[in-house]
């Protein structure tokens, strides 16, 4: 009888290993994708930032907020001139366009006695989400 000593790799060891590998990489590849969507949130919440400064800054200026006409079209924000204030409204991180950003204000008074700004998150577990009551969802449909 004639014993051969095989150094090799089995096919199931090779599809073990493979199996593994492909875990490890789809666990980077989600994680890499998780933090690319927290930073674009990042950067819609410093866009609201920036478009609340800019309306109150207007107020400052006129006594009311503006009307959504005067710095959208049809409750949504991009791109626009708001003259003095901002060269440019911003956009959309994603797609730049200006889908996630919406103003409304009160419409029951002639000057207008408060405004709400909205942007949509890639993360649904952002804990601002649960701190300024959104949980249910919140902004125009």
């Amino acid at each position: 009888m004639v014993f051969r000593k095989n150094n090799g790799l089995t096919m199931i060891e090779l599809l073990i290993v493979l199996a593994i590998l492909s875990v490890f990489i789809l666990v980077a590849i989600f994680t890499y994708l998780g933090q690319l969507a927290k930073g674009r949130d990042a950067r819609r919440k410093a866009d609201l930032d920036k478009i609340q400064n800019v309306l109150e800054d207007y107020l400052n200026d006129e006594v009311c907020y503006p009307e959504p006409g005067e710095i959208l079209t049809d409750g949504k924000i991009c791109k626009k001139p708001f003259s003095p204030y901002l060269s440019q409204l911003p956009c959309d991180p994603i797609n730049n366009t200006f889908y996630n950003y919406f103003y409304s204000f009160d419409s029951t008074k002639t000057c207008k006695g408060w405004y709400k700004i909205y942007t949509k998150l890639e993360n649904t577990k952002d804990p601002i989400i649960e701190k300024v009551g959104c949980a249910g969802g919140c902004g125009p449909s």
